[in-house]
């Protein structure tokens, strides 16, 4: 499974590891880092390790 990154010139995989994640205003919404750049990730597609 593929997920666009709009945006960014990637697509992040299953198993991509998102770092210095943190969390706003809207709980349904998180910021984290991927491939050096710093994007924000619906909850809905994200799986605590």
């Amino acid at each position: 499974m593929h997920l666009p990154v709009k945006g960014a010139n990637f697509t992040a995989k299953r198993g991509t590891l998102v770092k210095g994640i943190r969390v706003g205003d809207d709980p349904t919404h998180v910021e984290g880092r991927v491939n050096g750049q710093s994007i924000y990730l619906k909850t809905e597609f994200l799986k605590k390790v």
